[in-house]
């Protein structure tokens, strides 16, 4: 596959774009000056190029053959945390594009609350993920087999290294998302006056949102890249 196929996918140029935000937003964290600024607003650029592109997540997530897959999600606990993963994706999305046009005074600034409850879906999107993730390994650890050389086991061998690339990537991810919310005992906040019918919403946003991880931009930086990185293993 040459480079011009290759980035004609969404995802694909997404990966790209993702070393584009993480790398500059790295080296920014350890240089000063000049450099450190220049390096902070290309990884504030590519960020932004990568949350117009997912305008499109919310399509994907409300297409005919996503909504298929929840509605035959396995029972039991790994059929809620499917469910509640597939809830805070669905929420993320409008929530993030929202504080976007916010951000650049198409919407009022009001408005640019809704970056915090983004970050609140990302941050359970990618809890749920982590504990499905781990589940799957429980259960395809059994069938790993190094040594064997069928092509039953050599498929569980493969399963077993992507799950756990995976898990890697959503872990990196993670610490990255708690890094992001507010420290000082600031929560995001779903509602401007907290009152009203969506009141307790309001108050389990609140509850729900972790402490904020203080990290340099340098360890951010590094956590994301890693994550990104991954996806091309």
């Amino acid at each position: 596959m040459n480079l011009s196929e290759y980035l004609s996918t969404v995802a694909n140029r997404d990966k790209l774009m993702g070393v584009m935000q993480f790398l500059p937003m790295m080296l920014g964290g350890v240089t000063s000056g000049d450099t450190s600024t220049a390096l902070t607003k290309l990884s504030t650029l590519a960020d932004g190029y990568r949350t117009v592109t997912r305008f499109t997540g919310l399509i994907d997530m409300t297409s005919e053959k996503k909504l298929a897959s929840i509605a035959n999600r396995p029972a039991g606990v790994a059929g809620h945390l499917v469910a509640l993963d597939y809830l805070a994706d669905v929420c993320f999305y409008p929530c993030e594009h929202v504080a976007m046009l916010s951000a650049y005074g198409v919407l009022s600034k009001n408005f640019d609350r809704f970056g915090g409850v983004a970050l609140f879906c990302w941050f359970w999107g990618l809890t749920f993920k982590i504990v499905l993730t781990a589940m799957q390994i429980l259960a395809t650890l059994p069938y790993v087999s190094p040594k064997a050389t069928d092509s039953t086991s050599l498929s569980y061998n493969a399963k077993y290294r992507k799950l756990r690339l995976t898990l890697v990537k959503l872990a990196c991810f993670w610490f990255f998302a708690l890094g992001c919310f507010p420290g000082g005992g600031k929560k995001p906040q779903l509602l401007a006056t907290a009152s009203g019918p969506l009141y307790p919403l309001h108050r389990l946003v609140e509850l729900l949102s972790p402490n904020g991880l203080p990290l340099p931009a340098a360890v951010k930086g590094a956590l994301g890249l890693a994550a990104t990185l991954v996806d091309f293993a």
